[in-house]
């Protein structure tokens, strides 16, 4: 399924901009679903950056950014200041987006965890 996205984003990207984002993030998915972690967040980073101009055309433009931050956050400790970078990213550049308020969740858990109490607890407000 992973490589029938791949191909639908390379058909779709130059017409079709919402449809080629959404085929990377459900390229993304996939991956996630077989537990393939590493080329999940290959393909996320990838639309996030690369091609960052889709995001845009997607109805949820956040999403991206968020599922490439949880990502991040599920990949162990090592990761979090990279996912609290995207969370941070995401919430300023998507203030009243649908992912925000399950960011800053995100991010005020990623806090607690690094035994940040304060600041934690200031994102949670």
């Amino acid at each position: 399924a992973s490589i029938t996205f791949r191909k639908a984003f390379e058909t779709l990207r130059e017409n079709s901009p919402q449809k080629a984002a959404t085929a990377l993030i459900y390229q993304a998915k996939t991956f996630e679903l077989q537990n393939k972690h590493a080329e999940a967040l290959a393909v996320l980073e990838e639309l996030n950056e690369r091609y960052a101009t889709l995001l845009p055309f997607l109805e949820n433009p956040d999403e991206p950014l968020f599922l490439q931050a949880l990502l991040e956050t599920k990949m162990g400790e090592k990761q979090w200041a990279k996912s609290e970078e995207m969370l941070v990213r995401l919430i300023n550049t998507y203030p009243q987006g649908k992912f925000a308020d399950e960011s800053l969740y995100l991010l005020a858990t990623i806090h607690y965890r690094r035994g940040n109490f304060e600041e934690g607890y200031k994102t949670f407000l």
